[in-house]
């Protein structure tokens, strides 16, 4: 493992530079980095300028792993060039581990350092990659003061649920959901089914980032959000083991009565009755949350 400064200059692994101890120029430097990460982009100037007093920077060579499955968190990530793998082993052996989806450039991961929930995944550099990683107090008070700007980058609960709100742009009649819908919301989604959203929220922005993206659709808009018509053609295509479109309308079905998915256009479960009746002739009409 090979740790630098944001300004370039080699350290050994046991000399951390101190946020407190950086410079103007090295505050420029990292801020004009970030700014050429599309992720970071539509962060506004105030965040993005903590993040720069913040966050350390992590060079990994080929092979490096940066966690492991089960470990309890300390910081939280972001790629800024290169790619890791992401390991998931049922057995919690981690020579059984397999290779579930890959993260690229932009992708951020290592929030269950918000609630200390241990680590659903091994971490591995598939290339020489460089990572921008904020430990877990300063990130904290970034997610209390910009909950809005980072959520977009988080896998459900926390990316799904807190920046998901969207009661401040729908009608009245578009509030006027079930009981059950209600339930479902309220209720927790299982261990193995939040590790699934995030598994495929990651794998989506790293193999097709531009399906997530903000929509407008009846003069509303929706923040990154997908269609339901591209989320079951993209699953139907990453793996043999979806068998028809009718099983990945399932797999999606199983996260949204979860709540790892929202339903975008009516804040309530109709994925079932407006999507997969009638064979998904409805399925595009609908935007999802993931």
């Amino acid at each position: 493992q090979t740790y630098r400064e944001w300004s370039g200059k080699e350290k050994a692994s046991n000399e951390w530079c101190l946020p407190s101890e950086r410079s103007g120029e090295d505050v420029d430097i990292i801020l004009t980095r970030l700014r050429g990460v599309k992720t970071f982009q539509r962060f506004p100037p105030p965040l993005l300028l903590q993040i720069c007093t913040c966050a350390f920077y992590e060079c990994l060579e080929k092979g490096i792993t940066l966690f492991r499955q089960g470990d309890i968190g300390t910081s939280w990530y972001a790629v800024l060039s290169g790619s890791l793998d992401v390991k998931v082993s049922e057995t919690a052996n981690h020579q059984d581990a397999v290779t579930i989806c890959t993260l690229g450039i932009g992708t951020a991961f290592g929030e269950s350092i918000l609630d200390n929930t241990p680590r659903h995944a091994t971490i591995v550099s598939r290339e020489t990659s460089e990572l921008l990683r904020i430990e877990q107090r300063e990130f904290k008070t970034l997610w209390e003061k910009y909950r809005q700007s980072l959520a977009g980058l988080l896998a459900p609960p926390y990316g799904a649920m807190e920046s998901g709100s969207n009661n401040d742009r729908l009608t009245d009649k578009d509030n006027m959901n079930s009981d059950s819908g209600h339930k479902a919301h309220n209720k927790v989604p299982s261990e193995k089914l939040q590790r699934a959203g995030k598994v495929l929220r990651n794998a989506i922005l790293s193999r097709a980032p531009h399906m997530i993206r903000d929509r407008k659709y009846h003069l509303k808009t929706y923040r990154q959000c997908c269609v339901g018509t591209e989320l079951v053609d993209w699953l139907v295509m990453q793996s043999a083991c979806v068998l028809t479109r009718s099983h990945a309308v399932g797999m999606w079905q199983a996260l949204l009565e979860e709540g790892v998915l929202n339903h975008g256009n009516l804040n309530s479960l109709h994925f079932v009755a407006a999507c997969i009746s009638d064979r998904l002739r409805h399925v595009k009409k609908h935007v999802f949350i993931l």
